[in-house]
């Protein structure tokens, strides 16, 4: 049975602080948290305040990774071999944070799936959870059949031990 934990607040409600809250928990439990959020600067936005909250906490400044490269100018293979440092398995829990676009999604699965491969007792035994930021707009049709919703789906169909969507507006 899926575990689906709603966040409802108004703008500037500190709905980011719960992001934080739960990025801080995967480092204590060690496994990855991916977070999906409206927009390319929407993602770098929230990677600086998720920054912020890991003083003080377990969770290293450097296993959160944002998916862009418009954040930081990295080249593709720097970007990736700093978003798979987020999925090291077991050592800590780092945090992803992508847009809502079909390749960052689809470079989250790549290394998401790769982790839960590699764990004890093979493919899909790893735990990880998901956060959906701004969760209202990422389902914009009832039949699901514009492709990032499609996308969106395969994602959470990977299993996470916990999935967390966020919204400004209840539209469930």
């Amino acid at each position: 049975m899926e575990k689906l934990f709603i966040v409802a607040g108004r703008t500037q409600a500190g709905k980011t602080a719960v992001i934080g809250l739960l990025q801080s928990l995967c480092a204590v439990l060690r496994i990855p948290l991916i977070v999906v959020t409206k927009g390319v600067a929407e993602s770098i936005d929230l990677h600086k305040k998720l920054l912020e909250y890991t003083r003080g906490t377990e969770m290293e400044r450097e296993h959160v990774q944002v998916a862009t490269n418009k954040a930081d100018g990295h080249g593709r293979m720097v970007k990736d071999m700093l978003i798979e440092r987020c999925f090291e398995g077991g050592k800590h829990g780092g945090c992803l944070v992508i847009a809502d676009s079909i390749p960052q999604a689809c470079k989250a699965m790549k290394y998401l799936e790769e982790y839960q491969r590699c764990g004890p007792g093979g493919a899909g035994r790893r735990k990880f959870m998901l956060l959906i930021d701004e969760s209202d707009a990422m389902r914009r049709t009832q039949s699901k059949t514009q492709a990032f919703e499609r996308t969106l789906q395969r994602l959470e169909s990977l299993g996470p031990c916990l999935t967390t969507m966020i919204s400004g507006e209840l539209s469930y």
